[in-house]
């Protein structure tokens, strides 16, 4: 089943009326329509919405306009001339100084020709097409002046000004489009009233007094941190990292070869990430206690294993010390309950 025709009779599209349909040609249907001016032209359906007139508008166009007496600057048309070869349209002008100029309509209508050239060796008020222009003002110290002076363009297009050094003076304070009034705020360590910029205070929680030349931090911010930022309050807290001193043989070479060679010189540590297999192996107490230096408590490890295994935020100490006393357990057959109590008395006594 085909489309249904739409009908345009009566229909009007910009100046033009669709009276009735005519036969159709290779290009689809067409259409009898009348301007408002009379004219009637045969349409093409798909042309119906973008023709405007019959054509008379372009009559009325200016470069299709009649220039014949009309003045423009120190010219006056007195006859249309042949085209040129462009296909212009050329008008013979007099100008006020005696001589005649052709000029096409474009240059007379836009400007671009005011005389037959006499004027371009005329210069301000001997010109007679000269204009003076207005005295300006500068917006802040009211000097006037001629020529074009100081335009800030982003921060207020509609004020000029003398010279830069004016605009510099004038745009402080609340004369600035961008200025916005400080916040008070109290210092978080002393609780003096401190003035701070606006993204300041949105940005940062706590404010503090202004430090001293060449020092990064005031000495408000530092005692703040001192008493706010230690232990466990610290971002960088790990559980606390024991300073206890070490067993006598564990600088004897010997006794960390012998460690090393027993695990194969490799890191035994679960889940180990390879990424520090350029560095130094290291011999980590299972049970934290640095001065219980037995076999049975030390196992090879790389340096980011040792790193977790003091207290991460994947696991705590305790499960650390458990996975490596299974993986010892399983390779060495070591008894971690009784040997470990025997050797923490012996230790404590």
């Amino acid at each position: 089943m085909g489309r249904k025709k739409i009908d345009y009779t009566n229909e009007c599209f910009n100046k033009m009326t669709v009276l009735y349909e005519v036969e159709k040609n290779s290009y689809g249907r067409r259409f009898m329509c009348r301007c408002d001016c009379g004219e009637e032209k045969i349409i093409n359906h798909r042309h119906l919405y973008d023709t405007k007139s019959c054509g008379c508008e372009k009559n009325e166009m200016p470069w299709r306009a009649n220039l014949l007496n009309e003045e423009f600057g120190l010219l006056t048309v007195l006859e249309e001339l042949a085209k040129d070869k462009n296909g212009h349209r050329m008008w013979r002008c007099l100008c006020e100084c005696g001589k005649e100029k052709n000029v096409n309509t474009s240059d007379l209508t836009n400007g671009g020709v005011k005389s037959c050239g006499c004027l371009n060796h005329l210069y301000g008020e001997d010109n007679p097409l000269f204009k003076e222009k207005p005295d300006l003002v500068c917006f802040h110290c009211g000097i006037k002046f001629k020529k074009e002076g100081y335009r800030p363009g982003k921060h207020d297009g509609s004020n000029v000004f003398h010279s830069r050094e004016c605009w510099a003076s004038w745009v402080v304070g609340e004369n600035n489009p961008s200025w916005k009034p400080k916040v008070i705020r109290e210092c978080e360590m002393c609780g003096k009233l401190l003035e701070i910029q606006p993204w300041r205070a949105k940005n940062y929680e706590r404010s503090f007094c202004k430090s001293k030349e060449g020092e990064k931090m005031s000495g408000c911010q530092v005692a703040w941190f001192i008493e706010n930022y230690q232990g466990k309050d610290n971002p960088a807290w790990r559980g606390g990292a024991k300073q206890d001193p070490y067993c006598n043989i564990w600088k004897d070479p010997d006794f960390k070869s012998d460690i090393l060679e027993r695990d194969g010189n490799k890191c035994l540590g679960p889940d180990c990430r390879k990424n520090c297999d350029h560095l130094p192996l290291f011999r980590h107490h299972i049970d934290g206690v640095k001065e219980n230096c037995h076999p049975w408590n030390l196992i090879t490890v790389c340096v980011s294993c040792n790193t977790r295994a003091e207290g991460s935020k994947e696991k705590s100490r305790d499960e650390w010390q458990a996975e490596y006393q299974q993986i010892m357990s399983n390779l060495y057959g070591f008894e971690y309950d009784e040997q470990q109590l025997s050797l923490l008395e012996a230790v404590n006594q």
